[in-house]
């Protein structure tokens, strides 16, 4: 049994994942550790408390939420038309690729919670029980985890590292058989980006059924790259230049200096901000087109859904411009929305802002009006707001469902969130570490966190997460992954502050 500081209290809040599968996956390179254990994690000055929920969950794939109620806000609007602008934008040389190893599956050893009397396993920041940390989350029976690196000896109990969620107490666990690797149906390909230990950056292709690299094109220095939608091309930042790189080869694009992209579009046109000035860039044809005015004020950009036009924040209005200069005013954009993470809804018709401390707020584009998604209760004494990402952190699963990520709340509820409006209710998934977060498709989310190493973080993997059963997929190593075909209608999913 818990003692009373770690009584699951808010246990319904929390998922229940249930056992499943029996086959080794494709591409993750799997050595199950043999030994079984039991007992529980342990509290300085307490009894035994173990760190999982009930065996009974176990049977079921029905996840378990919390409802909550969601305030409303208002709008106004009108309209006007500016002329269409044109910058050619000459391709630059192609960069030659470097020499690079093949793509590695990720080696790491499957394991179940198993605490035998139906308590919670904590996953903690760091090996031990001493710490003045809390856990992150109290972690149900039959959980899947990922263990990877060496045992450690910490307050008399032997702790491994769980991918993506933390530190456990190794005698809670038992080995597993990973579950059937599942990939996206029309997933041919992913695109995701690497950084080699000499600093250079690189955009890997790989076929996922395999772990064969389709394409490797160097980026060199560059400080942040953006894969688009489809896989095909990078945008990148080197600290003074922006530019458009085609994963497949070929002559890359620059798009001038400090020009920074923004939002791709599924389409893979390109939405670029340069000293303070909006712009769109065709892949097709090499142009990058104004669409704010020098003199007008742009505080933030992201694609409609239709491709065809771009809603910007033009001195403080929310205004949408279409691609070829015609405008249409909606009012004053409100207050207190942040633009950092934002993803227009598939239907075009809503955008979803925030994520970590910045709230979880819902802006109709029609009519301007904010509805603010209630989420887990949060931390104020952390600082930040992006959730831990070093890029964007929320998008839309289906219609009715967002998709984001929370590292400071309470009550033991971070991690990778299902937000179902209609209902209000959460889905709770408990990877903490997330460095940016995606849908792959098919029910699918893909997120990259980092392999733990002695010396400090390590390198970013690249993970699957299937909502619904709960199964997990540690993939390749890499970061910010774009899967073609995902239905995805925006992507600002990149790897920034290198």
């Amino acid at each position: 049994m818990a003692s009373t500081d770690e009584l699951d209290i808010d246990r319904s809040w929390r998922w229940r994942w249930p056992v499943t599968g029996v086959t080794a996956a494709l591409v993750v390179s799997v050595s199950a550790t043999a030994a079984f254990f039991a007992g529980s994690d342990g509290h300085a000055g307490a009894g035994p408390v173990a760190d999982v929920p009930s065996p009974a969950m176990i049977a079921s794939a029905t996840p378990r939420w919390a409802v909550t109620p969601a305030p409303l806000g208002l709008g106004n609007g009108s309209d006007f038309v500016a002329e269409p602008a044109e910058a050619s934008v000459p391709p630059a040389e192609a960069k030659k690729p470097i020499p690079q190893p093949a793509a590695q599956p990720v080696t790491a050893d499957p394991v179940r919670v198993h605490t035998g009397d139906g308590d919670c396993l904590n996953v903690r920041p760091q090996p031990g029980t001493t710490f003045a940390t809390d856990p992150y989350s109290c972690l149900p029976e039959g959980t899947l985890l990922w263990l990877r690196g060496p045992e450690k000896l910490v307050d008399g109990e032997l702790w491994r590292y769980a991918l993506g969620s933390g530190w456990v107490a190794v005698r809670y666990t038992k080995a597993t058989e990973a579950p059937p690797l599942r990939l996206p149906a029309q997933a041919k390909s992913v695109t995701v980006i690497q950084q080699g230990p000499d600093g250079r950056v690189t955009a890997v292709s790989i076929d996922p059924r395999t772990g064969a690299v389709v394409a490797r094109p160097d980026l060199g220095d560059a400080m942040s790259a953006l894969p688009s939608p489809s896989g095909r091309f990078v945008a990148t930042f080197d600290g003074s230049t922006g530019a458009v790189v085609p994963v497949a080869g070929g002559a890359s694009a620059e798009l001038g200096p400090q020009a920074f992209a923004v939002m791709w579009h599924a389409s893979d046109k390109l939405l670029v901000r340069q000293l303070g000035r909006a712009y769109w860039f065709d892949t097709e044809t090499g142009v990058m087109t104004p669409l704010s005015d020098i003199s007008e004020e742009e505080n933030g950009m992201f694609w409609a859904a239709d491709g065809a036009s771009a809603y910007l924040v033009l001195d403080n209005k929310l205004v949408r411009v279409w691609l070829d200069g015609s405008r249409d005013e909606i009012g004053n954009f409100p207050e207190g929305i942040s633009l950092w993470n934002a993803a227009p809804s598939p239907d075009g018709r809503s955008l979803a802002t925030g994520g970590g401390l910045i709230p979880i707020q819902i802006v109709d584009l029609t009519t301007g009006a904010v509805t603010t998604f209630a989420q887990a209760p949060q931390r104020t004494d952390v600082g930040g707001g992006c959730g831990g990402g070093w890029s964007m952190v929320i998008g839309w699963f289906d219609s009715d469902t967002l998709f984001y990520h929370e590292r400071t709340s309470r009550n033991k509820q971070d991690g990778i969130t299902l937000g179902h409006l209609g209902s209000g209710q959460r889905t709770v998934m408990p990877f903490f570490d997330v460095q940016s977060l995606t849908s792959a498709g098919d029910g699918l989310l893909s997120f990259s966190t980092w392999i733990w190493d002695e010396d400090g973080p390590g390198e970013p993997i690249l993970f699957l997460v299937d909502p619904v059963t709960g199964d997990t997929w540690p993939l390749f190593t890499g970061n910010a992954a774009a899967w073609p075909g995902s239905g995805q209608v925006v992507s600002a999913t990149g790897f920034y502050g290198i």
